[in-house]
């Protein structure tokens, strides 16, 4: 087995990367979970953010969401206020990807109860209205139709961005 003394920041952080963007397995959904503090690569920086700049692997949200990876494209969900869940996507070096032709579904988990909603085109976003949330968190399903692939990842959301009760 290999130690990792001498092995440089960059080595590790594109380790953790690699590892973070793996594929999933055939047929199940990927899965992106809120952020969650990483151990810090140098003061105030994040591995995550590491890796991005040293060029490697760029998981940073660009709307303050949640990123996952669905085959080679990133799916940033961002629940805004007032229950308003936007879905960006961008290719693999985070470049915008247009929503000509692309449909999609929103499946909102609360307990037992499951409820789907329609996500539609609205500026540089495909956007559903899901409502105000009952607790902290909501896990979704989006399902998208691209022109050249179908795409299903799970997210859980934080609900930080309700407004308070």
């Amino acid at each position: 087995m290999v130690g990792t003394k001498g092995r440089s920041r960059s080595g590790r952080a594109l380790v953790l990367a690699t590892l973070l963007c793996s594929a999933a397995v055939p047929g199940t959904p990927a899965r992106a979970a809120a952020p969650q503090p990483a151990p810090t690569a140098s003061p105030g920086m994040s591995v995550l953010h590491q890796a991005s700049e040293d060029g490697v692997h760029d998981h940073t949200p660009r709307h303050d969401g949640v990123v996952g990876m669905a085959g080679a494209r990133h799916v940033e969900a961002v629940l805004l206020p007032g229950g308003v869940l936007h879905v960006h996507l961008t290719d693999l070096q985070r470049s915008p990807l247009p929503l000509t032709g692309v449909s999609g579904t929103v499946t909102i988990v609360r307990g037992d109860m499951r409820s789907r909603l329609d996500l539609v085109v609205h500026d540089d976003a495909l956007e559903a209205r899901i409502g105000p949330l009952p607790g902290p968190s909501v896990d979704v399903r989006i399902e998208l139709t691209l022109p050249d692939e179908p795409l299903l990842i799970d997210f859980t959301l934080p609900a930080s961005a309700q407004p308070a009760s």
